[in-house]
């Protein structure tokens, strides 16, 4: 197919010889298993990142709750959670900016934060944040599994590293701000 100029090819990247002049990508076609490789002049890497996870029970995978109850995007899913109770993942300003967001539509914003403070630049956002009633901070708690009806998440089971109290607590959504991790396997130990 040709747009613009551009080829567009269905396939994915699974390999990419940067070693060689033109450089080689080795792709896999997405409607069958067969090889094929493309020669280029240059290579931009442009893909993208996914998103840490906790790696819990019942978060990914068949029986977990990703994008039923787990997400990473409070833009993109807070609207499906107004007048409901979310817990966000993590202490940086990420976890910050999600909770500021979910504080305007949800009716309850918990925060879990596995050490005693948060790692913030932003401290001003992190100050706001803390003056809105419906969000609550709970300090050196990790969120050990994540529980639901089969269908979308009901609660959380959590830990405190410091007490080693275990509670369940019910919620309608969690949103994981733990960070990101570039798709650049294929480039491994080709670039920095």
């Amino acid at each position: 197919v040709k747009a613009g100029g551009v080829r567009i090819v269905d396939a994915t990247a699974v390999g990419v010889d940067l070693s060689q002049w033109p450089r080689v990508i080795h792709l896999k076609n997405t409607s069958n298993e067969g090889l094929q490789q493309v020669r280029a002049l240059t290579v931009v890497n442009a893909m993208g990142m996914e998103p840490n996870l906790l790696g819990v029970p019942g978060e990914a995978g068949p029986e977990g709750y990703w994008a039923r109850g787990v997400s990473n995007c409070a833009v993109c899913e807070g609207s499906l959670y107004k007048d409901k109770v979310v817990a966000v993942v993590g202490g940086g300003d990420a976890a910050v900016v999600e909770a500021d967001y979910l504080a305007d539509i949800a009716k309850k914003v918990l925060i879990f934060i596995r050490k005693d403070e948060f790692r913030v630049k932003n401290i001003k956002a992190k100050e706001r944040l803390l003056q809105k009633r419906q969000v609550e901070v709970v300090f050196n708690t990790e969120v050990r599994t994540i529980e639901g009806d089969g269908k979308r998440v009901t609660r959380i089971v959590t830990l405190n590293n410091k007490t080693k109290d275990v509670k369940k607590i019910p919620v309608d959504g969690v949103f994981l701000a733990i960070g990101s991790h570039a798709n650049t396997g294929v480039l491994k130990d080709q670039v920095e």
